[in-house]
């Protein structure tokens, strides 16, 4: 996966779903857990962690975390 995309870029057909560039950790857990398990955002947010999901060897991909922390 290259990033968290707003939905499933594999069952929409047509248009690609937006990925996100950035996404606080709240938001990243409204998305349900389907690519980043929740207890691994909890322990993120909990610790002011910041991580990226990305393909590996990958370009771009989602900052999830705070701005700048």
């Amino acid at each position: 996966m290259d990033g968290l995309y707003a939905s499933d870029p594999k069952s929409v057909i047509g248009a690609r779903p937006e990925r996100y560039v950035h996404l606080g950790w709240e938001e990243a857990l409204g998305l349900g857990g389907k690519v980043v398990q929740v207890k691994a955002l909890e322990f993120a947010r909990e610790n002011r962690l910041r991580f990226e999901v990305a393909a590996v060897g990958g370009a771009e991909g989602t900052v999830v975390g705070e701005e700048g922390t």
